[in-house]
């Protein structure tokens, strides 16, 4: 008897997960395909700017920004930041440690960077508070992306991580 309920809820269990991940398994191929690459790159970029910014710092990594070109041109179509911007906050969502402002926008910034964006990473601290606060986020444009970038207005800008100079050449 104890081990057929043992079964049962070992069965539920199983049933329960498979359901779950056939939901998300659903949801992501709604995804269109750019938001679906950024995704997938996302999940990967995120852990390493992670494990290189505990391990090198903020200096390494920004020079390392700042000479990151995008891997493709036209690999997303004109306007899609909102896809790749979703296909982001998707991979965030499903990885354990959120981390901080600061890792969320230098990997944000470097997956838009691949997709051929005009993605800037720009580092500011809190105009209002008496303590020393400082926040991360990345525009495209003049347009903040992300909720890391809904709150830039409280901060003072204090740098801003552009593109190479060569590339801007190339591209004009």
């Amino acid at each position: 008897m104890e081990n057929d309920q043992q079964r049962e809820s070992q069965s539920s269990i199983m049933t329960r997960a498979f359901r779950a991940i056939h939901r998300k398994w659903r949801r992501y191929r709604e995804f269109s395909p750019v938001t679906r690459r950024a995704f997938r790159i996302s999940l990967l970029q995120i852990p390493a700017i992670r494990v290189g910014l505990r391990l090198q710092g903020f200096k390494a990594y920004a020079a390392l920004l700042e000479d990151s070109v995008p891997a493709r041109r036209g690999l997303a179509p004109p306007g899609s930041c909102a896809d790749i911007e979703r296909g982001f906050h998707a991979a965030v969502r499903y990885l354990p440690m959120k981390g901080s402002c600061l890792s969320r926008s230098l990997a944000l910034c470097r997956v838009l960077r691949r997709f051929g964006q005009d993605a800037r990473l720009h580092v500011g601290v809190d105009r209002a508070k008496s303590d020393l606060g400082a926040h991360a986020w990345v525009e495209v444009g003049a347009r903040p992306m992300g909720k890391d970038g809904a709150r830039r207005e409280q901060f003072h800008l204090l740098t801003t991580a552009t593109r190479p100079a060569a590339l801007e050449a190339s591209t004009s």
